[in-house]
């Protein structure tokens, strides 16, 4: 993701990124991808998918090591068979924001100084809560990774009603559009 180039010499900072559903994905892996390259830890906020579809296709389409990617899973209800929770916190019910601000915080503290907090899918929370909660969520999160010395890069679909986008926005250091 050529855009999120420009801000990694500014020190900490916020970054939220507006696209389109069919290029989200890709975009948000390709930042994921950058960032790791740089050796920084990394905190995966999947709220769309299991967290193994999202290691996989980080793995497998964007050649990214995952394993330092600490994921946070809001969809997933149990573990897949066989595989060991070891770098995966589960949040049980995405329309819970308090217990993802916990995992949150537990992992910005674990990568404080220079991590990175990705979240894939901000308007899937908006499907379980009011813009208005989802925006003091956000907020919350903002504020505590800024504390943490943890940048934040945050992902949101174009949607039609922009009440969201109104109201979360303003959150950040930056704010780009990906057509």
């Amino acid at each position: 993701m050529e855009s999120l180039k420009k801000f990694l010499g500014e020190g900490c900072f916020s970054l939220l990124v507006e696209s389109s559903r069919d290029r989200m994905q890709a975009e948000l892996f390709s930042a994921v991808r950058y960032v790791s390259g740089f050796g920084s830890e990394l905190v995966y906020v999947s709220t769309n998918k299991p967290y193994m579809a999202v290691k996989e296709g980080l793995e497998s389409d964007f050649g990214v090591d995952t394993g330092g990617v600490y994921f946070i899973d809001c969809i997933s209800s149990s573990p897949s068979e066989g595989n060991a929770l070891d770098g995966v916190s589960l949040v049980l019910d995405t329309s819970d924001l308090n217990s993802l601000l916990i995992e949150v915080r537990k992992q910005l503290n674990r990568v404080r100084g220079g991590g990175f907090l990705f979240l894939d899918a901000v308007h899937t929370l908006w499907i379980y809560n009011k813009s208005s909660v989802v925006a003091r969520f956000m907020q919350c999160v903002v504020e505590r990774a800024y504390r943490s010395g943890v940048n934040v890069v945050f992902f949101i679909v174009d949607m039609e009603d922009k009440d969201l986008l109104r109201k979360t926005a303003p959150l950040f250091d930056h704010f780009i559009r990906v057509r």
